[in-house]
């Protein structure tokens, strides 16, 4: 059991609409919590509650249970007030801040031997006041299962289904108004990692997505493979990505490897081809060198990328190097 308190001030004060109770403004802002956990056997009790300086309350509770030797439950259920005010915070969550959203979550472990794992959750959620894109009260669900089996060492297979119904705004062309649609989004992925050799490993994904929303379906495809090679001192990775999304909303998200302390997760949109080459070089025990070619073309897109960093072509390519000395 602990207890938090965080104060935050501003030199300028943040100006917003204060009929919306959701949107801090104002120059400072107070926020303190007590957390807890209790364990018991094969039961663990967590949990915090908080509040805020606009008396906006939080709380998240939740119970992990070891049911059987193999098998894991878990269940988090939170409850965050609209004017509840916390920047810094990561709480549990469906949108990217920590208020107006109610939920429940289930979550199932199932591993019966070495070779096999099982893993599901289900979530229901509601978001009582309006937010981004989703102008009034609504509610939504989401639920995923996974399979994974490792034939040995050198050979995994993961195969994934998700399925997602939330709340978005549509525009009614005949009345000109924007009118709150749930859409259903249905998620396919299919992965094998194999590792050929100890210096190289070949790494193949596809993904796939349906979705459905006011009547239109919108279908979605990506295909990823990798192939690493490592050796002694060497190090090189290369990827062929081919998409096609037919807006934004349907992007598909994928990891992909970059130079040291660069997080690439990038947003596949449109239709076309990626590429990358990566190399890393470790001269000694404190100086590496990596370099990055990357390649992205388009051939019906005029433009790739936005605002300073688009290019009016079809295609943009792309080197980064690094040199990192650890003193």
């Amino acid at each position: 059991m602990g207890i938090t308190y965080l104060s935050s001030h501003f030199s300028i004060p943040l100006a917003a609409n204060r009929s919306l109770s959701q949107v801090f403004y104002g120059d400072k802002n107070q926020i303190g919590s007590l957390y807890y956990d209790w364990n018991f056997e094969n039961f663990l009790i967590f949990g915090e509650v908080a509040i805020s300086q606009s008396r906006g309350k939080g709380c998240l509770t939740g119970m992990m249970v070891n049911l059987l030797p193999k098998i894991d439950l878990i269940m988090v259920y939170r409850n965050y007030d609209s004017d509840l005010h916390s920047f810094y915070g990561k709480a549990f969550r469906e949108k990217n801040v920590n208020n107006n959203e109610k939920g429940l979550y289930w979550g199932l472990k199932i591993k019966p031997n070495t070779k096999h794992l099982f893993t599901a959750y289900y979530e229901l959620f509601r978001f009582d006041a309006l937010q981004y894109q989703v102008y009034g009260p609504a509610q939504g669900f989401e639920y995923l299962a996974s399979y994974r089996y490792t034939s040995d060492k050198e050979t995994t297979l993961d195969v994934y289904y998700r399925k997602q119904y939330k709340p978005m705004n549509v525009v009614n062309e005949n009345v000109k108004i924007r009118e709150v649609h749930g859409i259903a989004k249905h998620n396919y992925w299919l992965r094998v990692n194999k590792k050929v050799t100890n210096y190289l490993e070949l790494k193949s994904r596809r993904q796939f997505s349906y979705t459905h929303q006011a009547g239109v379906s919108k279908n979605v495809y990506i295909a990823l493979q990798d192939v690493i090679l490592r050796k002694k001192q060497f190090s090189f990775s290369t990827r062929i990505a081919i998409f096609h999304t037919q807006d934004y909303a349907n992007r598909q998200y994928a990891y992909e490897r970059d130079v040291r302390y660069r997080l690439e997760m990038l947003a596949y949109q449109g239709s076309g081809l990626r590429s990358y080459l990566l190399f890393e070089y470790k001269m000694n025990a404190k100086i590496v060198f990596w370099i990055k070619y990357e390649k992205f073309h388009s051939p019906q897109q005029e433009a790739v990328g936005t605002g300073l960093a688009q290019t009016k072509w079809s295609q943009r390519t792309s080197l980064r190097i690094q040199i990192y000395n650890k003193c």
